[in-house]
């Protein structure tokens, strides 16, 4: 099974989300209290007033100083005529009448121009209170903005991390559940122990009929010591033990593993299906609580938007939350209802009621919501969802008409860079030749509203005043005056002429516009709030109509600091001074609840809180508040054969406690003596094993014969009595897990260690060896050996001890049987 769906950073990516959102409020808040605080229209006016009396004077001034040069250049050319006449002995009186006259007009002037200059500097000293109380409200205003602005990108940053995490989250917890679950080795491990299980049945089955062997050699050799005459001397001092009860204990205990394991199948599909379960109320615990959020967060959106009447910069958010809660509704309706390729949760219950039957369950303690719970839920959201949606859709296109677009506005901000236009339609800037002679020039600052973006489009600007559609603000126009020392010729791309306004000029600008230009007003008892700029272009020879054709024509705001995004365009103004350039700060009205906007967001019982699957909070009884369910719940994985609890989260527990049985009783086996022809040694306890002769030594049973008594069993008439030579080893030594042996009919064995492998035991009789002797192993699953004379006994302990290293893949003894 794939991984559970890690719910862990999807919850911190909502959590943060919704931190984000309520920041707005607390942001959205000062900045209501800041930017709408009554004092600063009468702070804006005030200044605005005194600058305009101040431009006023400065306009005064400009025209007296023309007079003042004209009286100037009049005067100068009659005192050169009169200097002229009398160098050429001229009469004068004519020149000197000129020169008195026109130096009267010239101090009239300059009496009038002192007077200019005198308003101008009452008009400088009268902004001054006026001006620091504007400068001050800005600086409020900037902090605010700054702070709102902050918190509108994180709440859209938080938002992106959020759908992110939700959409891996609902990738994974829609993975299909496999049937081996979390305990995918099961299935192995039962496969491993049937195999092991046949391997000690057979092994048993060889051991049984090597006892039976063993007893007939056992028989034989003590007819042969009895023989001898050594009739105190007994084979063995007690019985073997009963190795068919071991058989059938065995054989019980196997069959009653084998129903345990056959089972396992069905406790993997139960365990599948509690997962599955598990799995989609932790996937529908999480839509809930992504529906809670996402209303929760469409509400404070709403909210903020009408209290600051800033919907242009929140209608992105608004919709983006709106787009999402739809895509968590389809989401919710899926995992109720499931499709083609999904199972309902209706289906997934049932397929745990079916898998607990089949496996012979009864105790199903696994606490879950009941489907009519779930299932009601869902329809009162879908209820209050299918209600919502219309008017949320309808809601939503009667913003688009204002909202700003990203693609738009970038080419807007492109023209306005460009020196060929420098305008928001890309009609041509004024841009005469070079011999244009340049001049001091103004931009005007106009504000116009309408009921929508579409009222300003299709006419010249001229004709806006002619209409009652669009009228002009409270602050009509102001126009703010770049000197030539503000500007730097500049060419553009294509060559056309324009003028660079001076970064010093460009911020007392912005300051301005800071001041003057309000997110919003009240006019006739509507909310008018600031949504579009417009610089109509005036053409290369500055005498095209000014217009905005379409809303391509005009950028719209998207943030909380409008003169911020206008500064960032600004660059400078049309090469022809005489041709200004006007700046139009459109507002539209903010929509009106009930007409434009049906919703009814504002009320708590729309889209109202879904109920999560919080602990205590759903059970199978029905209650909402009586269950055992926990959001994020698990299955803990359970050892094969073991009963595990779920940690916590599922009062039930897994069923299949049945343990494989491995327990065996030990068994106690009597060994043969070591005897030799002179001497009879007890038994050694344990299980000595076998014992590789010394160097230069004669093998155990290879002795002299005392003069008169038996041959040895296992030996013939003439056969050898000593060791042969050993090719592989001729110096007769040691050979490391090698021991060579005596043989019938000349034959030679070999003892080697070898490694144990899972092959069965097979053990037979060798017909051509005496009774005694024709135990052998005919492979390396065990080593059956009879105790020959001299040698240290191998007993039926030792060949179980034998069998058990082999099953544990331990070492042990091989016979090989060499030709």
């Amino acid at each position: 099974m794939a991984p559970r769906a890690n719910e862990t950073e999807l919850q911190a990516a909502r959590q943060a989300v919704e931190a984000a959102a309520k920041q707005i409020v607390v942001v959205q808040a000062v900045y209501t209290e800041v930017v709408q605080d009554p004092q600063n229209d009468v702070i804006i006016s005030a200044y605005l007033d005194v600058y305009q009396t101040y431009l006023d004077a400065l306009a005064a001034q400009s025209s007296k100083q023309v007079d003042y040069d004209r009286a100037k250049t009049n005067l100068d050319n009659a005192t050169q005529q009169l200097a002229a006449a009398q160098a050429a002995g001229q009469v004068t009186t004519y020149w000197e009448g000129e020169v008195a006259r026109r130096s009267a007009a010239l101090a009239i002037n300059q009496g009038v121009m002192d007077t200019a200059d005198q308003a101008v500097a009452d008009a400088e000293t009268a902004m001054l209170d006026p001006k620091a109380s504007f400068d001050a409200m800005v600086k409020r205003e900037e902090l605010v903005i700054e702070s709102f602005n902050a918190a509108l990108n994180d709440l859209k940053a938080k938002l992106a991390v959020w759908q992110n995490a939700y959409t891996a989250y609902e990738t994974a917890v829609t993975q299909p559940v496999s049937g081996e679950s979390n305990a995918s080795d099961l299935a192995a491990l039962a496969t491993t122990v049937l195999r092991t299980q046949a391997a000690v049945q057979a092994a048993l089955s060889a051991i049984t009929q090597s006892q039976a062997d063993y007893q007939d050699a056992l028989t034989a050799y003590q007819a042969a010591l009895d023989k001898s005459g050594r009739t105190t001397v007994k084979a063995t001092d007690g019985t073997l033990p009963d190795l068919a009860s071991l058989q059938t204990d065995l054989s019980k205990k196997i069959e009653e593993n084998d129903a345990v394991l056959a089972a396992t199948p069905k406790l993997l599909a139960v365990i599948a299906a509690q997962t599955a379960l598990q799995q989609r109320s932790n996937q529908i615990n999480q839509i809930v609580l992504a529906i809670n959020t996402d209303q929760a967060m469409l509400k404070t959106i709403y909210e903020a938007a009408y209290t600051g009447n800033i919907w242009t910069v929140l209608t992105d958010s608004f919709q983006t939350i709106g787009t999402d809660l739809a895509s968590k509704a389809t989401d919710y309706q899926l995992a109720i209802n499931g499709d083609d390729q999904l199972a309902s949760y209706a289906d997934l219950i049932a397929t745990l009621k079916a898998a607990n039957a089949d496996y012979g369950n009864t105790d199903d303690a696994y606490s879950y919501p009941t489907n009519d719970d779930v299932t009601a839920q869902y329809l009162r959201f879908g209820t209050s969802w299918t209600s919502f949606e219309p008017a949320y859709q309808e809601f939503l296109d009667f913003l688009a008409k204002s909202a700003p677009t990203e693609e738009n506005n970038a080419a807007v901000v492109a023209r306005m860079k460009d020196g060929d236009y420098l305008s928001t339609n890309g009609v041509h800037s004024a841009s005469e030749g070079e011999e244009q002679e340049l001049g001091t020039s103004h931009v005007n600052i106009s504000t116009r509203y309408a009921q929508r973006l579409d009222d300003f489009l299709g006419r010249t600007v001229t004709d806006w005043q002619a209409t009652t559609e669009v009228q002009m603000t409270r602050w009509n126009l102001t126009k703010f005056l770049i000197y030539l020392t503000d500007t730097t010729p500049a060419k553009s791309a294509t060559g056309s002429n324009y003028l660079i306004v001076s970064e010093t000029r460009k911020a007392e600008f912005a300051e301005l516009l800071k001041g003057m230009i309000q997110p919003f007003f009240v006019a006739d008892g509507t909310v008018y709030h600031l949504t579009a700029l417009g610089v109509p272009g005036a053409g290369v020879d500055g005498n095209d109509k000014q217009q905005l054709d379409s809303l391509q024509d005009v950028y719209t705001f998207a943030s909380f600091d409008p003169v911020g995004e206008v500064m960032k365009m600004f660059t400078g103004m049309s090469y022809n001074t005489l041709v200004n350039t006007s700046f139009y700060f459109l507002y539209t009205a903010s929509p009106q609840p009930g007409v434009d906007d049906r919703t009814n967001l504002a009320d708590q019982a729309t889209l109202p809180d879904l109920l999560p699957f919080a602990e205590d909070n759903l059970a199978s009884s029905g209650s909402w508040r009586t269950g055992s369910l926990t959001a994020g719940g698990t299955l803990a994985a359970p050892e094969p054969n073991q009963v595990v609890d779920s940690g916590g989260t599922v009062t039930g527990r897994y069923v299949g406690g049945e343990t494989i049985d491995n327990s065996f009783s030990a068994l106690a086996v009597k060994q043969a003596p070591t005897i030799s022809l002179n001497q009879v040694n007890e038994t050694p306890t344990g299980n000595p094993g076998t014992v590789d002769p010394g160097p230069g030594t004669t093998a155990p049973g290879s002795e002299s014969p005392e003069p008169g008594g038996d041959q040895a069993p296992g030996t013939e008439p003439g056969q050898p009595t000593t060791l042969p030579t050993d090719p592989d080893n001729p110096g007769g030594g040691d050979r490391l897990g090698s021991t060579t042996e005596p043989g019938p009919a000349g034959k030679t064995f070999k003892w080697r260690v070898a490694q144990v492998s899972d092959d069965r035991l097979n053990v037979r009789l060798d017909n051509r060896q005496p009774t005694a002797d024709r135990a052998l192993a005919r492979d390396h699953s065990a080593a059956a050996t009879l105790p020959q004379t001299g040698d240290r006994s191998q007993g039926i302990l030792g060949l179980i001890g034998s069998l058990l290293l082999a099953l544990a893949s331990g070492s042990f003894i091989k016979r090989w049987h060499e030709d």
